[in-house]
């Protein structure tokens, strides 16, 4: 939800917006992880052949692709960030692919 949406539930539904509810954009974040996060988009993502599960970001290029969009940021500093977004993008995937299968009825003889 965007932090306008919110702003025109709260009107519509006569509510005081919340702090602490109020959703961060993408503006609000540090220059740096700005950045990180345009570098991260950059990067190819990958997906099993058979299943369609996102299984993460391809790191070929990840050098060129620095020095483009964050040249000035360490390059181990970016990696981690790289890394944890991309963990926690995977861990989703796979929630979901569980949550699919367990939805998909089974097929006789399985």
């Amino acid at each position: 939800m965007t932090r306008q949406l919110y702003f025109e539930m709260c009107e519509a539904l006569g509510t005081q917006p919340l702090e602490s509810e109020i959703p961060i954009e993408l503006e609000d974040l540090p220059t740096e992880i700005q950045e990180i996060l345009e570098l991260y988009r950059q990067l190819e993502d990958r997906y099993a052949e058979f299943s369609g599960v996102f299984l993460g970001k391809s790191y070929i290029g990840f050098s060129q692709l620095h020095e483009i969009f964050s040249p000035s940021l360490d390059k181990v500093f970016c990696l981690r960030i790289l890394r944890y977004i991309d963990s926690l993008r995977i861990e989703d995937a796979s929630i979901k692919a569980e949550r699919q299968k367990k939805m998909t009825p089974k097929k006789v003889g399985e």
